[in-house]
């Protein structure tokens, strides 16, 4: 009976603990569930209240406002004097402001003749700049033209000395005509006169047969030997002339292709200089072009600004204006002699060659 008992009672004591655990465990479920939702709920509350109480002070702001507009302009009106010292305090403020416009469109002003001042400053030092390694390269390449027409010119001199004795425009044909027709006759007469002198030496032995040590045909015998020692040594020194002629030949041959590479040298040197002048003009001209274009527009700005703010251009700017375009005529005509006097030369050292070869072709 005991054991029985026992297992009744424990049986709703399990159930009543699972039932206590289930509801707390709901009710931990719902309090982490709606928490959040309250607190939102309690946050929107809060700021719906705020705004509320910021409104009703806004607007008891503005009506004490519009009550104090209404009292002015419905109340009575102040005196005259008030109405005097606000105008007076009102003259002195539009005083001040244009006093204070006047100082601040003079300082602009200033800060802009400044500027413009410092920059006419730095484009006439950097002009200045390029006219002297303009001017320095000038004169370097017209001494060194100078140079080489003079060596040009002494050389066609030299070449024309040559033509005028004869030796060159006939040397060619002369060493040919040398060389095939005067060994030929050379060689001939030495035969002719070698088969005349055999033919009298056995004429001269069959009569020695005869005639013993004859004295006469002794003599004649040693004429023969010195007219074809004689024959000899000429030959020698005609084939010696011929080859010193040849020499001479070949070395004014080699100067005259020497001087007609240094020439043709010259000539794409001259042409090279032509080109790199003509570009540095066009380009210096371009460059004037876009500084009177830029001076120009910045006149007319300022112009502009000064008439809206009710002024006259200043007579001092245009006048600054003039002196730099006048300054940089004066660099364009200064690059237009340089051009001018490479020109000049050009035709000089044209006109000596020219001459030179119509003199040597002369000759």
């Amino acid at each position: 009976m005991t054991p029985r008992v026992t297992t009744v009672t424990s049986e709703p004591e399990s159930k009543s603990t699972s039932s206590t655990r289930t509801m707390f465990w709901r009710c931990g479920w719902l309090t982490n569930t709606l928490m959040p939702s309250f607190e939102r709920l309690t946050c929107a509350a809060n700021n719906v209240h705020q705004a509320n109480e910021d409104r009703a002070r806004l607007l008891d702001v503005q009506e004490s406002q519009l009550v104090e507009m209404a009292e002015g302009l419905y109340g009575p009106r102040k005196p005259m004097k008030v109405t005097n010292e606000a105008n007076e305090a009102l003259h002195r403020e539009a005083e001040k402001n244009a006093l204070s416009w006047e100082d601040w469109t003079r300082e602009l002003e200033q800060q802009l003749s400044l500027k413009w001042e410092q920059r006419e400053a730095l484009l006439v030092r950097d002009k200045d700049s390029d006219l002297l390694v303009a001017l320095r390269r000038h004169v370097e390449v017209l001494s060194r033209v100078q140079k080489d027409a003079k060596r040009v010119l002494g050389v066609r001199c030299r070449e024309g000395h040559l033509r005028h004795d004869g030796l060159l425009s006939s040397l060619r044909e002369e060493l040919r005509t040398l060389k095939r027709n005067h060994q030929e006759e050379i060689l001939l007469s030495v035969q002719e006169a070698l088969r005349a002198a055999l033919g009298d030496l056995s004429f001269r032995e069959s009569a020695n047969v005869v005639c013993g040590s004859c004295p006469i045909l002794e003599k004649e015998k040693q004429d023969l030997r010195e007219a074809l020692q004689e024959w000899e040594r000429s030959l020698m020194e005609e084939v010696q002339r011929r080859q010193g002629m040849e020499r001479v030949w070949e070395e004014e041959h080699r100067r005259l292709l020497e001087s007609e590479e240094t020439t043709r040298e010259l000539q794409e040197s001259i042409q090279t200089e032509q080109n790199r002048y003509e570009q540095t003009l066009l380009s210096e001209q371009g460059r004037r072009q876009d500084l009177e274009q830029l001076v120009q527009e910045q006149f007319i700005t300022l112009t502009q600004e000064r008439t809206q703010s009710g002024e006259d251009p200043s007579p001092w700017t245009r006048d600054q204006l003039e002196r730099e375009r006048h300054a940089n005529e004066e660099v364009l005509y200064q690059v237009e002699e340089a051009h001018t006097c490479l020109e000049t030369e050009k035709l000089k050292l044209w006109d000596q060659e020219a001459t030179s070869w119509n003199w040597t072709e002369w000759g």
